[in-house]
């Protein structure tokens, strides 16, 4: 099996450049070595970082690439030191692919923050030099630690994006031990913003959805928010007076919106030791005032997907709540029409490729 290398067909991005579109592409997947687990791909999410790597945005890059880091599939391979999964079973790969597995963040089980490097599911050169592809494609070959099982409950289509959007919101609640009795603020309700409300809920937690979209009332409600908060009303000095006085103390806020934001304002909602989480990256800079820091102990943080132990917990609370991305599916070759749908930003919430069944 170490030998084998193995052809498969995906989508790929030949040039990062604005506006490239993506072509079918015959390749060689990596080598398959012991730890190494092959899925028949069946269903890949589109997220928003696909785009800014696709697009240049986060700088050159090897190419070509074949896209997506939410990947659902079974296991049709594995490596003799394989021995958690099954051929035939249910499994996904989220955005990590490998760490060094030897410093001192690794063994403590924070290996997104690897001092090696973070190897990444497409795009990244594996230890023996093969370079990683996504989940745009028929099938993926990934490092069994960074392959996990997906509860019967949930659905392909809809658990892809968990992957990505749900990890990356439930790990900062779980690592500020969120549960019964927690206040948490979400803003934004989007790809990112929708999962987090659901898991937010499912832990325990008394949840604030902020919002711009006046119209997005009941539907975040229908996820979970036990509170609506339109982002503008807060910046009228008497409504923000009264909401300091009725609602606001919570214990975590995550920020899901790439879009500037004073968080000056957003610091005077933290409780006491409050954390501000941001999930992600703004145009330009953050503002605020450090005695917003000082006053209440609050601190501002960020955080990166999710380690494997925090995929497995988030599959074993996703599976017990039936908690779903909502989802638009369409099948592989019309990725490029997915993308552009994703930076039009008409998707609610999520857009998913499909895969060939035969």
């Amino acid at each position: 099996m170490a030998s084998d290398t193995g052809k498969t067909q995906g989508m790929a991005c030949f040039e990062r450049k604005p506006d490239f579109e993506l072509k079918m592409w015959d390749y060689d997947m990596p080598k398959l070595d012991a730890d190494m687990v092959e899925i028949k791909i069946t269903h890949c999410g589109v997220c928003h970082s696909d785009v800014h790597t696709i697009n240049g945005e986060w700088g050159p890059g090897v190419c070509p690439i074949v896209p997506g880091h939410e990947i659902i599939g079974t296991v049709v391979k594995k490596g003799e030191n394989v021995k958690k999964f099954e051929i035939g079973q249910r499994v996904g790969v989220g955005p990590q692919a490998l760490s060094c597995g030897d410093c001192k963040n690794c063994k403590a089980g924070r290996e997104t923050v690897c001092l090696t490097g973070m190897v990444g599911t497409y795009g990244a050169k594996l230890p023996n030099g093969d370079i990683t592809q996504g989940g745009y494609a028929l099938h993926n070959r990934t490092n069994q630690r960074f392959v996990f099982a997906i509860p019967d409950s949930c659905d392909s289509a809809s658990a892809a994006p968990l992957l990505c959007a749900g990890v990356t919101t439930f790990a900062p609640l779980k690592r500020f031990n969120v549960g019964p009795g927690s206040r948490v603020g979400v803003i934004g309700i989007g790809g990112l913003g929708h999962c987090g409300l659901q898991i937010a809920k499912a832990m325990g937690a008394h949840v604030a959805a902020f919002s711009s979209s006046t119209n997005k009332e009941a539907e975040a409600k229908s996820l979970g928010a036990d509170e609506f908060v339109v982002t503008k009303e807060l910046t009228d000095e008497k409504k923000l007076a009264e909401f300091l006085k009725t609602s606001a103390n919570y214990d975590v806020i995550l920020n899901t919106v790439s879009v500037d934001l004073d968080l000056s304002l957003y610091l005077q909602l933290l409780a006491p030791r409050g954390v501000f989480v941001t999930l992600a990256l703004p145009p330009s800079k953050y503002s605020f005032g450090p005695g917003g820091l000082i006053i209440g102990e609050k601190s501002i943080t960020g955080s990166l997907i999710g380690t494997p132990e925090d995929f497995e917990d988030m599959f074993k609370l996703v599976g017990k709540h039936n908690i779903k991305a909502m989802v638009e599916v369409v099948p592989l070759e019309k990725a490029n029409e997915a993308i552009e749908k994703v930076v039009k930003n008409e998707v609610r919430y999520r857009m998913v490729l499909e895969m060939p069944k035969n």
